[in-house]
């Protein structure tokens, strides 16, 4: 079974804090991608969790390929997003509580990649 997502409004007394890194795939034509998850059923940004090892450009790129099966190359850094709200995350039926702070880096991608929905996601989609 998969863990579902619940967004939590105060720290539980086992809240941890980890980082994440987010990529925003855009093609030259603008058009940018985003996916369905399964864990909240929203719309949202390609990403996941920086492995220890990691730096957070491979652990995007790598989290873009596993999400999309697109290749893509850093273009920028867009922000960091630290702020509590809607960032404190309890996982179902574990309990296990998260606040997450996002890395969202913009990534270039050829105008004809292909993309493949991974288990993670419902679906794909590109948007202007």
């Amino acid at each position: 079974m998969t863990d579902r997502l619940c967004v939590v409004g105060e720290p539980g007394p086992g809240m941890i804090v980890r980082a994440g890194a987010a990529v925003i795939p855009v093609r030259p034509d603008g058009t940018f991608l985003l996916e369905l998850r399964k864990d909240c059923v929203l719309w949202g940004l390609v990403g996941g969790r920086v492995e220890p090892g990691e730096s957070v450009a491979i652990s995007a790129l790598r989290e873009c390929l596993e999400e999309t099966g697109l290749k893509a190359e850093i273009d920028y850094l867009l922000g960091v997003y630290s702020h509590p709200e809607g960032r404190m995350i309890r996982f179902e039926p574990s309990g296990d509580e998260r606040q997450i702070v996002d890395v969202v880096l913009v990534a270039r991608v050829s105008q004809n990649a292909k993309v493949s929905v991974s288990q993670e996601s419902v679906k794909l989609a590109w948007f202007d």
